[in-house]
């Protein structure tokens, strides 16, 4: 289960998902299924679960080797658990399930022609539901991937999971930041940073992955820089740039439709990059837009994104 091996991207949905999941009044039986070899870096209070009624299968065999095995326990992932009714699936195609429907969460396309494609193809028009976090994905999946409108479920992100590792607000650093998260060529945001840079204010650009910042060290280096940069045109969620809205951090963003729909007037759009980075620096000084950023934000929570997960599950299995 990525949950308890990776930082971000779909181990931190699936972190966030049970946390709230395991809270509500509501909450069905759940069984969380953690197979393979990948170092769990993830436990205890960082998962959430203390006190929470839920099954959980852990077990660093091998997951082929461990479906394979005719042991209690062992064998496609719902027989597994004991029975399982709806198997929500994190990646694309794993684990293997002998009866139960499934249902998986897409916050990302792979890209058109390739071999990833074609297997998701598959994968998705078979399950029983697909989760996508913005409208524009609702259309391009059922396009896509032949996938009737029906079955595609549009669902809410939430992002106080960085707020929640800072015990006490930040002071925004001197000289001011500018922080890019994703990957790519930099070369266009490091000249705009650089011709925003004077003689009487110092502007820094600061490429976490170049830095190799953890997930653990990104809460506080977002809530002191002056503003997130996250040029991904393609995302299929805002989930990163409402986590430093969470923060208080000004956002500069490209118009990619997951972007429009959730941030609107909150983010600075990225054409021209340089005005959008210079209102950005501006706005960082503002307490009260601060303060704005951070009540807007708090509409987006993992409770309510559980609670119409649950809606949905409830929906296919009644």
């Amino acid at each position: 289960m990525p949950a308890t091996s990776h930082a971000s991207g779909p181990g931190r949905y699936a972190r966030e998902l049970v946390r709230a999941l395991v809270r509500l009044p509501e909450a069905p039986e759940i069984g969380l299924y953690e197979v393979g070899r990948a170092p769990r870096v993830f436990a205890g209070e960082a998962l959430g679960l203390e006190g929470a009624r839920v099954r959980r299968l852990v077990s660093t065999l091998p997951r082929g080797l461990r479906e394979g095995l005719p042991f209690p326990g062992c064998g496609p992932a719902d027989r597994a658990l004991g029975g399982v009714e709806l198997f929500h699936r994190i990646l694309p195609g794993t684990p293997r399930l002998e009866r139960a429907r499934t249902c998986i969460a897409i916050a990302e396309l792979p890209a058109r022609g390739s071999g990833r494609e074609r297997a998701w193809a598959a994968e998705l028009r078979a399950a029983a539901g697909v989760f996508v976090f913005c409208a524009d994905y609702r259309e391009r999946v059922a396009e896509r991937f032949g996938v009737p409108l029906e079955r595609i479920h549009q669902v809410p992100v939430g992002c106080e999971h960085w707020s929640r590792r800072l015990p006490a607000p930040i002071p925004r650093a001197d000289p001011l930041q500018v922080i890019a998260l994703d990957s790519g060529p930099h070369d266009v945001l490091r000249a705009a940073v650089e011709h925003l840079s004077s003689p009487g204010r110092r502007v820094e650009l600061v490429l976490a992955r170049e830095l190799g910042l953890s997930e653990s060290e990104l809460p506080a280096r977002v809530a002191a820089a002056s503003a997130l940069v996250h040029l991904d045109p393609g995302a299929g969620t805002a989930v990163t740039p409402l986590e430093a809205l969470a923060l208080g951090t000004p956002v500069v963003l490209p118009r990619a439709p997951a972007f429009e729909e959730a941030l609107g007037e909150q983010a600075f759009w990225a054409e021209p990059l340089e005005d959008a980075l210079e209102a950005a620096l501006e706005s960082a000084r503002d307490p009260q837009a601060s303060r704005a950023r951070i009540g807007y934000s708090r509409a987006f929570s993992w409770e309510n994104s559980a609670r119409a997960h649950l809606a949905v599950w409830n929906r296919m299995t009644n």
